[in-house]
């Protein structure tokens, strides 16, 4: 992928034009990623609707520039992705954890107040767990009759390994309530920074307004250089090959934790993404602790998942990610992590 990019921004760099282009994004690259969502979310959506950002985190900082009054209520799963915490009291929210459990967020526990929610519905981060159609249903419920709006945080939901894929919770809603957000950061790669909004169309003015005055909009050669990639189906082909290499990855992950940690880590299952949730239900708090340090000392990091939390889970736990590693490499760090087990157990 990096070589088709490489090439595709030298050729977009001798065709686009120099002018600012329009803060709402190429209208092109809009359309691609219409066509896109249609054939990997379920999303369909007109070039109207969407907004090209740089990443979700500045679609993050936009939306609750334009919905969130100084002290209006945000409610986040818990566990939740820090940026998301910081960015909405960045903006003055008073933000509320809601638990989650194995259905997802727990929508009766949202307080009516909240204008804004984020939701992470199809791969919870970083529990891993898929929203249920019920719960989805209840949201989108919950959404109408409260006036609020929720903000469905898709960051990899194209990295799906099931045969016939969850379709993206803004694919269900037929209230325009949902605030679409998807990026190429786990797609492609992080340093694109380039990301989109499929916007309601009561808020898309206000969003265009706030992209302009934040940045006068993403770079255009960059942009245009991504709709070529989507045209010629590059990035198709890209997901697809990376789906079978991270089952791959996954499947070394299972059996490595098997092998050296059999009965020490709970691996959760997930079907989408590029990590997992090893618990540990053997260890407390100074214990894991002692686990990380062993670890780093036989050069392997370990992650704990206790800062994404709000309230503390029953028990301690790492998150596994696997994407980035080769399965012989996985198959070493399996094996390192069950030598610090033993050590510290």
């Amino acid at each position: 992928m990096i070589g088709a990019w490489r090439a595709a921004l030298s050729a977009a760099a001798e065709r686009t034009h120099t002018s600012y282009a329009h803060p709402q994004g190429l209208l092109e690259l809009r359309e691609s990623i219409c066509r896109f969502l249609a054939m990997w979310r379920g999303v369909i959506a007109s070039p109207q609707d969407v907004v090209i950002v740089s990443g979700a985190q500045q679609a993050l900082s936009l939306v609750a520039r334009i919905v969130l009054d100084d002290g209006a209520t945000a409610a986040i799963e818990d566990p939740h992705y820090q940026l998301a915490l910081h960015a909405l009291r960045a903006h003055g929210a008073r933000v509320v954890g809601v638990r989650t459990d194995v259905e997802g967020l727990v929508v009766d526990e949202v307080p009516a107040s909240a204008r804004l929610v984020h939701v992470t519905p199809s791969h919870q981060f970083p529990s891993g767990t898929t929203m249920s159609l019920s719960r989805r249903r209840r949201l989108l419920d919950f959404a109408a009759v409260n006036s609020s709006w929720i903000l469905e945080d898709d960051y990899d939901g194209e990295l799906s390994y099931a045969a016939k894929p969850v379709p993206a919770l803004r694919s269900l809603d037929k209230r325009d309530r949902v605030i679409y957000v998807g990026s190429f950061s786990k797609a492609m790669f992080p340093s694109l920074r380039l990301g989109y909004v499929v916007c309601p169309q009561g808020l898309r003015g206000d969003l265009v307004r706030a992209k302009a005055l934040d940045d006068l909009g993403c770079p255009a050669i960059e942009q245009a250089a991504l709709h070529a990639l989507l045209e010629r189906g590059a990035l198709d082909r890209h997901l697809k090959t990376s789906v079978v290499e991270l089952r791959r990855r996954r499947a070394a992950l299972f059996a490595g934790l098997a092998q050296h940690a059999k009965g020490q880590v709970q691996a959760r299952d997930s079907q989408l993404g590029m990590h997992v949730v090893g618990w540990l239900p053997g260890l407390d708090a100074p214990a894991l602790a002692r686990l990380i340090e062993s670890a780093r000392r036989r050069g392997l990091g370990l992650h704990s998942i206790l800062p994404y939390y709000q309230t503390p889970p029953q028990h301690p736990g790492l998150l596994l990610g696997f994407a980035s590693l080769f399965p012989r490499q996985i198959e070493a760090a399996t094996k390192i992590l069950g030598e610090c087990l033993h050590d510290v157990l």
